[in-house]
């Protein structure tokens, strides 16, 4: 026959095999919902394994002998960790960046290109779809209805950018007159909150899986690019700090508005989980000190650093568990109601200085139970509930 040789065939097999056994588990690491899920490559590894323990005879003679001696459980253990794939997904979002650097012509330095132009505009629309679609889950999972989601979603959006022109007195405020953001807000959100229940039910999604945490983290690192980009861009001279805090506030004042629509923490002021704000504030740093000290024309080059050097950061920092030191306040409540309770043990002089201590003693109490409380993890990617503290209405009128 005209066929290669049967020797070559089954080794050909035998390395397909061997391959297979050794990419299920990575496969498995990025489902739907994030988590080490190897349930199927489980099963797949029983088919290929009989009863007794050995390789089934259908692919007896195609694997080679030092796979066949591993344990049936060789699937489950060999799991990279997702940590990794985290680390490998924020290196391919660089690719952008180096392909531009790369086909880069010496007149494209000149002027700023079409291309320039359009790389900002699909970011805005990257941003303001990855920030309503969080925005309107949000709500949903604290109970709103379809206004609430819809209003949430657009603000979540929409909202630290309107800090942002307001700050650098650019108005009229963007989304006044770019009527295809706010819409696109309103769409995404809408189809949120109608789709959402179904397909969390179908493909059993979580608000806590990891394609949401890259929506996020996505729209965080464009929104910290472009509220840069803009910055710079203005009439008047802004300074490189001002221009990185523009960044900032357009990448997490709608998130930090939403938490507060939503009556939760806002994360950006709590040390809970990792950093959040720190990230964006040095990719919006990137993108001015490109656009200013590079070439004021390589718009898409410096929004697409900023971009990569958002997402780098905040992956390390999730991946590492980095977050800003926090307020003392075990010590510091400690200390003042050892120094009241102390203080109560003497004497008073009347009636109404034992009151008053009390009542000192008293909120003291409430304030420690509202700093335990606000250090509850915050709601959203694996941070459960947390409401604002309620503080009760009966020891503030005695107070």
């Amino acid at each position: 026959s005209s066929g290669p040789p049967a020797h070559t065939a089954s080794n050909a097999c035998r390395r397909a095999v061997a391959r297979l056994a050794r990419c299920a588990p990575h496969w498995a690491l990025f489902e739907w919902s994030g988590t080490l899920r190897v349930e199927r490559w489980r099963r797949l590894a029983e088919r290929l394994v009989d009863p007794r323990g050995g390789y089934s005879a259908c692919w007896a003679r195609f694997v080679p002998p030092s796979v066949a001696r591993l344990p049936r459980t060789f699937c489950v253990q060999m799991a990279l960790d997702v940590r990794v794939i985290r680390h490998l997904i924020g290196a391919i979002i660089g690719l952008p960046l180096l392909i531009t650097c790369l086909m880069r012509t010496d007149n494209d330095y000149e002027h700023i290109t079409i291309a320039d132009n359009l790389t900002v505009k699909i970011a805005n629309y990257i941003g303001d779809a990855s920030f309503a679609l969080t925005g309107s889950l949000a709500a949903g999972t604290e109970g709103m209805d379809l206004c609430g989601c819809v209003i949430v979603g657009f603000v979540t959006a929409l909202g630290g950018g309107t800090v942002r022109d307001v700050a650098l007195g650019r108005l009229p405020i963007f989304w006044t007159t770019a009527w295809d953001e706010a819409l696109l807000c309103v769409v995404v959100s809408t189809i949120a909150f109608f789709a959402w229940p179904r397909l969390s039910h179908a493909l059993r999604l979580s608000t806590d899986d990891e394609w949401l945490f890259w929506t996020d983290t996505v729209g965080l690192g464009v929104f910290a690019a472009l509220g840069a980009q803009t910055a710079v861009t203005m009439p008047v001279e802004v300074h490189c700090g001002a221009c990185a805090a523009a960044g900032m506030f357009t990448a997490t004042f709608g998130g930090l508005t939403r938490d507060i629509l939503c009556q939760n923490p806002p994360r950006i002021l709590y040390s809970a989980k990792e950093l959040y704000a720190l990230p964006a504030l040095v990719g919006g740093f990137a993108t001015t000190f490109m656009l200013r000290h590079v070439g004021k024309n390589l718009v898409m080059e410096a929004v697409l650093l900023g971009v990569w050097v958002t997402i780098q950061l905040r992956v390390f920092a999730v991946n590492r568990g980095l977050r800003l030191p926090a307020f003392p306040t075990d010590q510091v409540y400690m200390t003042s109601i050892q120094r009241m309770t102390s203080g109560s043990k003497q004497p008073m002089a009347s009636d109404a200085a034992s009151a008053d201590a009390s009542g000192v003693a008293a909120a003291a109490s409430v304030s420690v139970r509202v700093a335990d409380e606000l250090r509850q993890p915050l709601n959203g990617h694996g941070r459960g509930h947390c409401a604002w503290p309620r503080v009760d209405v009966g020891v503030v009128s005695s107070v």
